[in-house]
């Protein structure tokens, strides 16, 4: 395919999202093995980082998502998710385990999304490329649903960088791929697949995916982080109300207990990590402070401290 400028073609069709789009031609899966670049990837994705690619089913659609937090953070498109922000939606790994998910950042703008995994374990990452390593004419990788394996994903060359804000390249994405990870030969996120152009000049036609450059995706997961630090500073107060204490909202360790406060009687921590009450499994603490408001005699916690399981049964 010859090098054209992206600014000397005329939009023959309007950006197909990946979630629904038709391709025109199908987008074939190429081995590893056949070319050296795509086995530098292979070495790079060890069986643990493949497992970082996840299937989303949100209101939007299916889509790809990449795990790029250990607490189980996945990076996506937005359009995938639509209207769905606080709302849980459904991850599945690649070896067909389900949980729930929950939208935790939008930007529709730029078309990327964050998802919570609601699930206490520790998940594979991909991890993110340099913003500035990217060179026009470099082999790139596309990994999704359900190419995103050792031996199979989708090849091609980095075509055109526009602005720090695009990427576009030769491959051609299949339905269900948007959302996911392009790669560059170390097997770092380089972008985000978005869709598919079909562009036409006077003399041929051609076909490109279009992804969100990683400096955008930078941008946004630093804008995610500083909503994330307002909104807990806000809730720090609704989180001490009944108890005292102040609690991460991803872990629900504790991070500060107030003096003489519930939690202090009950000699709990800074660092307990709450589990359960009463044999009822936390992911929150609404669920323990509405028990605590029916004014009952008693409670029992279940919390981890120091990588040990230990019981705290309270007179109330």
């Amino acid at each position: 395919m010859q090098r054209q400028q992206i600014s000397s073609w005329a939009l023959f069709l309007a950006i197909a999202i990946a979630g629904g789009f038709q391709a025109p031609v199908e987008a074939t899966p190429v081995p590893a093995s056949s070319d050296s670049n795509a086995e530098t990837v292979a070495w790079s994705l060890s069986p643990e980082h493949e497992s970082a690619v996840v299937t989303l089913h949100g209101a939007g659609g299916k889509g790809t998502g990449s795990i790029i937090k250990a607490s189980g953070v996945v990076l996506t498109s937005a359009h995938i998710i639509t209207d769905a922000h606080g709302k849980k939606v459904s991850v599945v790994m690649k070896d067909g385990t389900q949980y729930p998910g929950k939208v935790i950042a939008t930007d529709k703008k730029r078309d990327l999304a964050l998802v919570k995994i609601l699930a206490r374990k520790t998940f594979a990452t991909l991890p993110l490329a340099d913003s500035n390593s990217l060179d026009q004419g470099e082999t790139v990788y596309a990994l999704a649903d359900p190419f995103a394996s050792l031996e199979d994903f989708t090849t091609g060359k980095l075509r055109n960088i526009k602005e720090s804000q695009n990427l576009y390249t030769d491959i051609v994405l299949s339905p269900g791929d948007s959302g996911g990870p392009l790669l560059n030969s170390q097997g770092e996120i380089i972008g985000v697949n978005r869709a598919t152009l079909s562009l036409q000049s006077s003399h041929q036609k051609t076909t490109l995916g279009l992804a969100t450059h990683i400096a955008v995706v930078y941008q946004f997961l630093q804008q995610a982080q500083s909503q994330s630090n307002t909104q807990r500073q806000e809730n720090t107060t609704a989180n001490s109300v009944n108890l005292g204490i102040t609690v991460a909202p991803d872990t629900l360790e504790i991070i500060k207990i107030e003096p003489n406060s519930l939690a202090d009687q009950w000699g709990l921590q800074p660092g307990d990590q709450l589990v359960a009450y009463n044999y009822r499994h936390l992911d929150s603490l609404e669920p323990l402070k509405e028990f605590l408001a029916t004014n009952p005699s008693e409670v029992l916690l279940f919390l981890r401290r120091n990588d040990y399981l230990v019981r705290v049964r309270r007179k109330l």
